[in-house]
């Protein structure tokens, strides 16, 4: 299998030698046909104390509130939060927070999940650019 996203990784290593302090992929890991390729080049281009913040759909939620019809084709997948934290784990990564939004509960609502390599302590500056947002 081509695998696109180290490859990507490898180029941006190459701009950024430190690696990345903060990347944002709200609404893109639910578009992303491999997304433990995708989640392991996220894990190469992070900095060591760097964060990663994902949002998408929640399955959970979806489910629960029998909101099948917000089910699109585009979507490669689906995840509640026991199976991002499977794919993260593969990637060597570590969930430091995990956010419900259900302000949009009309198409399920969303979960945030903000990741690093180690732990929250050795991101401190990171995860207060983060707060902003809530």
């Amino acid at each position: 299998m081509y695998d696109h996203n180290n490859i990507f990784a490898k180029i941006i290593r190459e701009e950024y030698k430190n690696g990345i302090d903060l990347i944002i992929a709200n609404n893109v890991v639910a578009h992303v046909p491999n997304v433990n390729d995708f989640m392991r080049g996220i894990e190469k281009c992070l900095a060591e104390n760097g964060i990663a913040t994902l949002e998408f759909p929640h399955l959970y939620q979806l489910v629960r509130h029998n909101q099948f019809d917000t089910i699109y084709q585009e979507h490669y997948s689906y995840f509640s939060l026991k199976s991002i934290e499977r794919v993260i784990k593969r990637a060597n990564l570590k969930i430091i927070e995990e956010y419900l939004d259900v302000t949009i509960i009309a198409r399920g609502g969303s979960l945030q999940i903000n990741g690093n390599k180690k732990n929250l302590e050795n991101c401190k500056e990171c995860f207060t650019l983060l707060q902003i947002g809530k």
